[in-house]
């Protein structure tokens, strides 16, 4: 069962893809570590990994799955000098609109293989890292609860 978390992370990479207004807006991918040095890198990246999966009796025909979910957005800011505030402000929308927004199904759920139903049930962010930033780096990390129930 705790391989389930890998089909989910897929799901949400998809989401993810498909929340972008241009396929090219980013590399949305599923990893495990990421990369921690990005000094040649001028792409915008979405890594999503698993984190942590739990799971309890719902009922007599149902288990509550609870896949916790790791998501990093990471991008080089390639200008001369620090980074803008502008520029700054451009990769936190970002994040807010196409991977945070695209990723709560706390009102509607992610249906995905057919019949499995997802719904966000928490959320924490790092909007941004002060000292990656000073660095020229953009870097947000959040950690997503999603629950599922499924048929035992």
């Amino acid at each position: 069962m705790a391989a389930d978390i890998l089909t989910v992370c897929d799901a949400l990479v998809d989401a993810v893809e498909a929340a972008l207004t241009v396929p090219t807006d980013a590399v949305v991918e599923r990893l495990y570590l990421a990369p921690m040095d990005m000094a040649s890198d001028t792409d915008r990246h979405v890594w999503i990994f698993p984190a942590s999966f739990g799971s309890n009796p719902e009922n007599r025909g149902e288990d509550s799955l609870t896949y916790r979910v790791g998501v990093i957005v990471a991008e080089r800011y390639t200008s001369p000098g620090e980074p803008t505030v502008a520029w700054t402000d451009a990769r936190v929308t970002f994040v807010q609109e196409h991977v945070f927004d695209a990723l709560d199904f706390s009102r509607a759920p992610l249906v995905f293989a057919t019949t499995r139903r997802l719904l966000t049930t928490a959320g924490d962010m790092a909007v941004y890292d002060p000292d990656r930033l000073q660095r020229g780096l953009f870097w947000s990390d959040m950690t997503l609860e999603f629950r599922e129930l499924k048929l035992n």
